[in-house]
């Protein structure tokens, strides 16, 4: 790869079912250049518009994700995107957020509160 002591982690974006796929490729491209370096997902998430995910289904990828990613030993994922950066419902990308655009909650966010709650703030 070449420029590898100038990071500090090697990033890649998870959507739709590309997480195994990318994860391998990766994996294997920086095994082969003797990394060891940590892998983010830096974009992972699932669109509510009329064609994508039902708010449940979204919650579900999300989550599942998340499990999956933790159990690969991927260290850090962030979420695309907080909230919906518009109201088209037929626009893929207006609908990424687990949030609405009026900062309404979508059920991913009490999914994701509950996961964080179980796995990472466990008391």
């Amino acid at each position: 790869l070449g420029g590898g002591e100038y990071v500090d982690v090697y990033a890649f974006h998870v959507y739709g079912n590309t997480l195994s796929q990318r994860y391998s490729y990766m994996e294997e491209t920086l095994k082969k250049y003797n990394e060891t370096k940590p892998l983010w997902v830096t974009e992972f998430g699932a669109s509510t518009c009329e064609d994508g995910y039902s708010q449940f289904g979204q919650a579900i990828y999300i989550i599942s994700g998340l499990i999956k990613m933790k159990s690969m030993g991927i260290e850090r994922v962030m979420i695309y995107e907080l909230k919906d950066s518009g109201t088209n419902i037929s626009n893929w990308n207006d609908n990424l957020g687990i949030f609405k655009a009026d900062y309404t909650p979508k059920l991913a966010v009490y999914f994701i509160f509950i996961y964080l709650r179980l796995f990472c703030f466990a008391m």
